[in-house]
């Protein structure tokens, strides 16, 4: 079974379909995975990927980039925040570029910095980093 067959039959599981997540994968859908959890079906990892808008509720994200929507709940593993709303959730590492920080966990992190054009390590969260785009939220 090939990548896209997967991703069709986990958007279709009844857990995420009555979600109405919206997605784009990357171009190349070998580097593109998303599965379900065998201990927990209410949990998807996603690998890699661009998550263009729509909601996320549960899972594991180990990489890509996420451009925009709401992130409910879930563990943050690494990859790329654009923009967005983190509602709540644990941040375990990646890359924080700008977007609204309501609260969850920040274990650590990159936030870019607009005055060096950077990313530079913290272990405060967006709303809370003072060079950050998402400073105050």
């Amino acid at each position: 079974m090939d990548v896209k067959e997967i991703i069709k039959i986990i958007f279709t599981h009844p857990y995420i379909d009555k979600k109405g997540w919206i997605f784009k994968a990357d171009v190349d859908w070998n580097k593109t995975e998303i599965t379900i959890d065998n201990d927990d079906d209410n949990y998807i990892r996603w690998h890699d990927g661009i998550w263009e808008n729509g909601k996320w509720y549960n899972g594991y994200w180990e990489n890509g980039i996420w451009k925009k929507g709401t992130w409910y709940d879930g563990r943050w593993k690494d990859g790329v925040w654009e923009n967005g709303v983190w509602e709540n959730g644990y941040w375990e590492k990646g890359y924080w570029y700008d977007g609204i920080w309501e609260k969850g966990t920040w274990l650590k992190g990159n936030i870019y910095n607009p005055k060096t054009k950077q990313y530079e390590p913290s272990e405060l969260p967006p709303n809370k980093c003072k060079w950050s785009l998402s400073y105050g939220y």
